[in-house]
C-alpha cells in the first residue's frame, strides 16, 4: 500500500534519528540525549547530530548580541562587555 501511494520504507533507525533531532529541537542536553539513545560515549551523539546546532549557535550569538551588558556595534567574536551601573 505504502509503495502505491508513494510513501518511502520508514526504517526503525530513521525513527530513532527523528527522536533524536525532535529532542535536539526541543532544547534537551546533549548529554541526556546521549544517554537516551544507550551510546557509550557522547562523541557518538556529537557526531551523529553536530549538523543540527546550527540553530543553536546562532541563537546563542543572537542572545549575546541582544544584552545590553555587550556593547554594540563590535565585531563578532571580539565583545567587549560594559560595567554594569550601580543601581
Amino acid at each position: 500500500v505504502a509503495a502505491r501511494v508513494g510513501v518511502e520504507k520508514i526504517r526503525l533507525h530513521d525513527l530513532r534519528h527523528s527522536h533524536a533531532s525532535y529532542l535536539i529541537h526541543r532544547g534537551i542536553p546533549i548529554i541526556a540525549i546521549s544517554q537516551r539513545l544507550g551510546h557509550e560515549k557522547i562523541e557518538t551523539t556529537l557526531q551523529t547530530y553536530a549538523h543540527l546546532y546550527p540553530q543553536e549557535r546562532d541563537m546563542i550569538i543572537d542572545s549575546i548580541e541582544s544584552d545590553p551588558v555587550v556593547e554594540k556595534g563590535v565585531k563578532r567574536g571580539s565583545w567587549k562587555i560594559n560595567k554594569r551601573r550601580e543601581p
